[in-house]
């Protein structure tokens, strides 16, 4: 699914009814009074909002998320847009200042209807459009933040024009901006959720310190099963050293259908069937253009596919929480947030050169392989990418090649999926 953390707390100034003499004290008045209550509500928003940031990261199932949006963060954005509306202001300029605050929440609630409305589409398997609908939510986000800028401007103006400027340097009952400090240690938990999911394995060395050692003759007749296919187990020691049949050349070998990390003792592996079919699913549903005729059964099986094309299928679920949060940060300007530097260096884990793609052992695996090596060199481009935030043009024409790389692994593995 896809993740807006649609926060209206910050910046955010309620004006209330009030029958002040001056501009100036209705200023004051709103300011010291039933902003609270207003605040109290956004805080809430803002609890929603760490809920639904933290199922996103567990990988809730869609109805689950579905059904909070539904019965709670949306009801909730209702009433403090009702409470702003049910404002009366007898000054002007202190009623634009409530209009703007108006927008942004009305952009704001616009934009979770539209991240509803394509969770819908994706229940119902409508991919292509649930993307388009996805682009919209975050146009609106966009929008909600300029506003809340257009709002935070205005009110600092009104505030050093009526003399005011006191509250906002006032923690108790200024304005501060209840979002958490970019400074703030993240929570463990949180630390944990920004990690891309791994399956811990048994070291691959022997006792001498050494992988398992074989020649290409004896790895064929031994091991290869009747499809062409060799195949170990994770605790079967699948990471072994090939020696060319004169001796010249060994090649470290990953016979898994998983991404290994050699030097953390890690494979990138889904630990259940079902998201294994989910992901399956997902390929064989997005063809390229030409092979848009035809049905299930003219694809491999999962059990038919080879490793590699397993282990890209797997990489391409693993990995899409992270690219999905960099977007985030991204669209927020967060580079500086300690979230962003963590999800970064899992991108420079995967770019290492100890992390071993599962073995091409077909011609059609011998171009999805190359394509997979242009992949994980741009994850590790991204991942040891020198200060993003100072360098934000650059960044995010990097994001999006790899972002478009990636995509382009569902026609590609599509497409060898249905050869025999």
């Amino acid at each position: 699914m896809k993740r807006y953390l649609l926060s209206v707390t910050s910046a955010s100034l309620l004006l209330v009814s009030c029958s002040s003499n001056s501009a100036a004290d209705e200023l004051e008045d709103y300011h010291t009074g039933e902003w609270q209550t207003y605040n109290d509500m956004a805080k809430e928003h803002d609890e929603n909002s760490d809920q639904a940031e933290q199922m996103v990261y567990q990988d809730a199932d869609d109805q689950e998320f579905i059904d909070f949006m539904e019965e709670e963060m949306l009801p909730h954005l209702e009433e403090m847009l009702a409470f702003l509306e049910d404002i009366e202001l007898e000054h002007e300029e202190v009623d634009d200042l409530n209009q703007i605050q108006i927008e942004s929440t009305e952009q704001v609630k616009a934009g979770m209807e539209k991240q509803y409305e394509g969770l819908l589409l994706l229940e119902e398997g409508q991919e292509a459009e649930a993307d388009v609908v996805a682009e919209e939510a975050a146009d609106y986000l966009q929008q909600s933040g300029e506003t809340l800028e257009e709002f935070e401007d205005r009110r600092e103006a009104l505030f050093e024009q009526y003399d005011l400027m006191h509250y906002l340097d006032d923690d108790e009952n200024g304005n501060e901006s209840v979002e958490e400090d970019e400074n703030t240690p993240l929570p463990e938990a949180d630390r944990e959720a920004l990690q891309i999911d791994t399956m811990s394995m048994d070291s691959p060395y022997g006792d001498d310190g050494n992988l398992r050692e074989h020649t290409e003759q004896e790895t064929e007749e031994e091991f290869m099963d009747e499809d062409g296919r060799i195949y170990f187990e994770l605790d079967d020691d699948p990471v072994r050293s090939i020696m060319s049949e004169d001796g010249s050349t060994i090649h470290v070998t990953n016979y898994h259908d998983a991404f290994i990390a050699l030097t953390d003792e890690e494979a990138y592996k889904l630990s259940d069937t079902a998201t294994k079919d989910e992901v399956y699913d997902l390929f064989i549903s997005t063809p390229p253009e030409e092979f848009d005729d035809l049905d299930r059964e003219d694809y491999r099986t999962w059990e038919e596919a080879t490793n590699l094309e397993r282990g890209i299928m797997q990489m391409f679920e693993l990995t899409a929480p992270a690219l999905n949060d960099l977007e985030y940060f991204m669209e927020n300007d967060m580079y500086d947030h300690e979230a962003f530097s963590l999800v970064l260096a899992e991108f420079e884990k995967l770019g290492q050169p100890t992390l071993l793609i599962p073995a091409p052992q077909s011609e059609l695996d011998m171009q999805l392989y190359e394509n997979m090596e242009m992949v994980k060199s741009l994850w590790g481009q991204l991942g040891q990418f020198e200060d993003p935030g100072q360098n934000k043009e650059e960044f995010e024409e990097l994001y999006s090649e790899l972002r478009q790389e990636t995509n382009n692994l569902l026609g590609r593995v599509n497409a060898t999926l249905s050869e025999e």
